[in-house]
């Protein structure tokens, strides 16, 4: 029966009932000695004779008055009157979490704000041995003033903290469970898997419990939904929650990070202690990283942590269906978990290049890892039946060969777009102790995919990876009727940007006018549809440079790119020859060995590396890296001509023909053309090896643009001043890409200068200042 208003408990005056529980009721009183408001909790009379009620409520009493902290309810008083046992607390204004929340996903911000009060708050228990064991919405409360506190001690358990134990041997304080052993304690909706199972609680059960509150705030949905106990014991015992991120577009992809590791089932596998999870919390409200957390264990009693993994390779998926012409779907996919993988953060992984390179490979993967430099590998494979697909992943060790993690998924292709992130979070959250905490970006959210639209795209792309003018052509054909089923579908603007690229560029004929207006405007309507798609950003970003000579607004795509996606080898790429056409060459000997660290197998990203040293004037490093890429390839004409013109640079003339006379054969020149070359060399030494390649080349020439670079190129060093700025600007007027190597060299020339003898005349200057490039 309620108290009534006016009833006297010590110098305390009740005034009305502000809510009632199973184990207490709590009125609003006054404390008429020093005129405040205060909350009085009061044992029901029914419950004061029964002993484990009685100890409950004397329980959160001592734990109450233990804490001082601004996050936990101030506990004024305790006593008794005429038989009725009260608390008295700090009154609070305000309202329940679980009443804020009701279905609906608080703002973000909000979440961190509480979250980080509340898990200060646990931090203070749990430094002085006190465990909640019923961390939940409803025992949170929210103040007018923003301030979250957490509520009701009743559960708590009592350890001593590990600066209390004795020297003595004598014991420690400790509080006679509430139930017997193998009884769950705590809300079902929020219990950990070993309180589920009637464990005893620890901390990390608190964590679990926390993690499952944030992410109802973040969601407006609970973690482990089910209308029964059963069914939510199922849920917390063997099931993954779906990412917020998900559910919620304006969560960041890291909170779920987060998430995955607070919900972790085994207790180790979560955040040591809860200051752990304050810094990860703090790195989205400070909006920058912050280093690793250092754990104080003591040797003797933690097991050693397992080797971070900072790098992974994504071999290419084995393709189960009986169809062997359907490679492509395999090879597609193995590409999309590539680039899926890479926005996990934290980590680098190795690009398409690289690892398509092992297919149907029979090397170990420890000899794969060692190839590639990495410390863990992601292998698996694709099964199609109908409209479902089965894929199964393992993330294997190289070092002990040993599964990190594995896993299969089952789903229907028009899920195919949330299975790359349904995989990848699956990794994250399993073994998020090994990888370097990064803090994600917000992203759309998935939208489903007609399975013909993703079939289509993935064709094109097996297309596109070709290079060559007839399969960019096909990969066209391919992207447009992706879109014929999808016309929203961002990644098939993206290839047909990229294939109209290298069609207007160098790998077709296509007049860059035509080709490159055509790309511009697909890359455009890829970022219309999705702004965080790493690859449309470089679409834009190829032809802003390359056609538009717009190098400011390029550069800012791809510092786009790259933060979306830090390991797209093509973003390092390109950025680097860019940032050396503005010479800015030591920014673009950085990002080339970051492509190359990105996708070492890759024969034009390692002789991209070749190219920034010698535009850099750094030629012995520039001869290291170009024969690199001849060893992997020694029929790569473009390496070999790399080679030649670091190798001329440095005096060496001899060898650096050798070269150039190789490339020529690699590259298919006609033999006629080859042999005039060399016997020309042989007669006027190196000076006569360049006047006939020249006079070669203006034979052959057919009006194509990038041809039309390379003749210039070779006119100005050999001393051909007018006309080789007569082919400059003939391909200014084409609006040719090749212009990018104004600044840098020009290896795939055969010869080793810059247009440095030009920079004096006024109408090479006049180039430069029409192709926006510094003099």
């Amino acid at each position: 029966m309620a108290l009534a208003s006016g009833t006297r408990l010590g110098p305390y005056e009740v005034q009305s009932l502000l809510g009632a529980g199973g184990m207490g009721e709590v009125y609003l009183g006054r404390d008429l000695r020093l005129g405040r408001d205060v909350a009085i909790k009061v044992l029901p009379a029914g419950f004061a004779t029964n002993p484990v009620a009685l100890e409950r409520f004397e329980r959160e009493a001592r734990v109450v008055s233990a804490l001082t902290h601004p996050n936990v309810c101030t506990l004024f008083d305790i006593g008794v009157q005429d038989g009725t046992r009260f608390i008295v607390m700090e009154f609070l204004d305000g309202q329940t979490l679980k009443d804020i929340i009701g279905s609906q996903a608080l703002p973000f911000p909000s979440v961190l704000q509480w979250g980080m009060q509340i898990a200060s708050a646990l931090e203070a228990a749990h430094d002085g041995g006190i465990i909640h064991r019923d961390i939940k919405p409803a025992n949170i409360f929210i103040t007018r003033r923003r301030i979250a506190k957490l509520l009701d001690f009743g559960l708590a358990k009592l350890e001593p903290p590990p600066s209390s134990s004795r020297a003595d041997g004598g014991e420690a304080l400790t509080v006679t469970e509430l139930t017997m052993h193998g009884v769950p304690i705590g809300t079902v909706s929020y219990m950990s898997p070993e309180q589920a199972q009637g464990f005893p609680a620890a901390p990390a059960s608190d964590l679990f419990s926390l993690g499952a509150t944030l992410y109802e705030m973040a969601t407006g949905c609970r973690a482990f939904p089910g209308v029964s106990t059963a069914e939510i014991f199922a849920g917390i015992l063997g099931a993954a929650p779906i990412p917020p991120s998900r559910l919620n577009p304006a969560v960041p992809r890291g909170f779920d990070r987060v998430i995955g590791r607070l919900l972790e089932k085994s207790p180790e596998a979560r955040y040591a202690r809860v200051r752990e999870l304050i810094a990860a919390l703090e790195v989205f409200s400070n909006q920058a990283s912050l280093p690793d957390m250092a754990v104080s264990a003591s040797p003797a009693s933690t097991p050693a942590s397992p080797p971070r993994i900072q790098s992974i390779a994504v071999l290419p998926l084995a393709e189960l269906t009986s169809d062997t012409s359907a490679d492509y779907f395999a090879d597609g996919l193995t590409e999309a978990l590539i680039t899926a993988v890479a926005r996990l953060g934290g980590v680098r992984v190795i690009s398409r290049t690289s690892s398509m390179s092992y297919k149907n490979t029979r090397k170990s993967v420890p000899l794969i890892a060692q190839e590639l430099n990495v410390d863990a590998i992601l292998e698996g494979s694709v099964l199609r039946f109908g409209e479902r697909l089965r894929l199964t992943c393992h993330l294997v060790d190289p070092r002990s060969e040993g599964l990190v993690w594995s896993e299969t998924f089952d789903r229907n292709l028009s899920d195919i777009l949330s299975l790359h992130d349904d995989v990848t979070h699956s990794i994250a959250s399993s073994v998020h102790a090994r990888i370097r905490e990064r803090s994600g970006s917000s992203v759309v959210p998935f939208r489903p995919i007609l399975p013909e639209a993703y079939d289509s795209y993935l064709r094109g792309r097996y297309f596109w990876n070709k290079r060559t003018e007839p399969n960019l052509k096909k990969a066209i054909e391919c992207f447009e009727r992706a879109l014929d089923f999808d016309p929203l579908y961002a990644p098939a603007y993206a290839g047909i940007s990229d294939s109209y690229f290298y069609l207007g560029y160098s790998f077709g004929r296509m007049d860059p006018q035509d080709a490159m207006p055509r790309a511009k405007a697909a890359a455009l309507r890829a970022l219309e549809l999705d702004d965080h798609l790493a690859e449309a950003h470089c679409s834009l970003g190829a032809v802003e440079a390359t056609y538009d000579w717009d190098w400011v607004s390029a550069m800012s795509r791809y510092q786009r790119a790259l933060a979306l996606s830090p390991s797209l080898s093509t973003a390092h790429h390109i950025y680097s020859m860019i940032l050396a056409n503005c010479r800015r060459n030591e920014e673009a000997v950085l990002h080339a060995r970051a492509a190359l660290e990105a996708d070492p197998l890759s024969l034009p990203i390692n002789n991209v590396v070749g190219m920034m040293y010698f535009a850099a004037r750094q030629y012995d490093a520039a001869i290291a890296a170009a024969r690199k890429t001849v060893e992997m390839d020694p029929g790569f004409g473009l390496a070999r001509s790399v080679l030649g013109a670091a190798l001329e640079a440095k005096g060496l003339t001899e060898e650096a023909a050798e070269e150039y006379l190789t490339a020529l054969v690699v590259g298919k020149h006609s033999a006629e053309e080859c042999d005039a070359i060399r016997r020309a060399y042989e007669q006027r030494g190196i000076s006569g090896l360049h006047q006939e390649d020249l006079a070669q080349s203006i034979r052959r020439w057919n009006g194509w643009h990038g041809h039309s670079f390379d003749i210039a190129a070779l006119q100005a060093g050999t001393g051909h001043i007018a006309d080789s700025l007569d082919w400059l600007e003939r391909c200014c007027d084409a609006r040719s890409g090749r212009v990018i190597g104004l600044n840098t060299g020009t290896p795939f020339a055969r010869i080793a200068q810059y247009f440095d003898n030009l920079r004096s005349e006024p109408r090479f200057q006049a180039v430069l200042h029409r192709v926006h490039l510094p003099q």
